[in-house]
């Protein structure tokens, strides 16, 4: 007897991660291109800065570019996303310029609580994203400032066969609901 998986479907023990990717994707209408036979998506066409920072301004939010000489590294390309709330996410693109065909969304969250505590709570879920503590190079120790810990909260994004709209917009997406977990988890009093 031979059975025949869909990628597409979502049984009810698939992590609460793959539902709301899934979620996402049907409320934003996804239009995903044809999978080849072992169900893999096609390869998505890869992108330019430039278009992605036109595509981010076009979804209504300010962003910058940005570009740095690093060493023997070479070019690194990175997009700073403010919100309306005046929170700045940043998009890195990476070395691999022109053309690149994924990003990580960062952004850094401050709380007073242990911050290890803080990350191993955030990882005991199911999330996209990861949330590491920032130390000091030199000591090791959490960075700590004005009685705060400093927590690095970052997502990958492949866009797998998606159009760059509907790519970047389904990541920002996602990328705000984990970003806005994450700090219900931390500041549980601030609503």
């Amino acid at each position: 007897m031979r059975v025949e998986l869909n990628p597409y479907a979502v049984k009810e023990s698939t992590p609460k991660v793959a539902n709301r990717v899934t979620s996402l994707l049907i409320v934003l209408g996804s239009k995903r291109k044809p999978a080849t036979k072992i169900g893999r998506p096609i390869i998505s066409t890869p992108f330019t800065a430039a278009e992605i920072l036109e595509c981010i301004h076009d979804l209504g939010f300010t962003a910058r570019l940005r570009s740095e000489e690093i060493g023997e590294f070479g070019e690194c390309v990175s997009i700073t996303i403010t919100t309306e709330e005046d929170l700045d996410y940043y998009l890195y693109l990476g070395f691999s310029g022109p053309y690149f065909e994924e990003f990580e969304i960062s952004t850094y969250v401050y709380t007073k609580e242990n911050p290890y505590l803080e990350a191993n709570r955030w990882h005991a879920n199911d999330h996209l994203s990861v949330v590491t503590v920032d130390c000091n190079t030199e000591t090791g120790n959490p960075e700590y400032e004005n009685g705060m810990f400093t927590l690095h909260q970052r997502m990958m994004w492949h866009m797998d066969g998606l159009e760059l709209v509907e790519g970047v917009k389904t990541a920002l997406a996602i990328w705000d609901e984990e970003y806005v977990e994450l700090l219900e988890q931390i500041h549980p009093d601030i609503e």
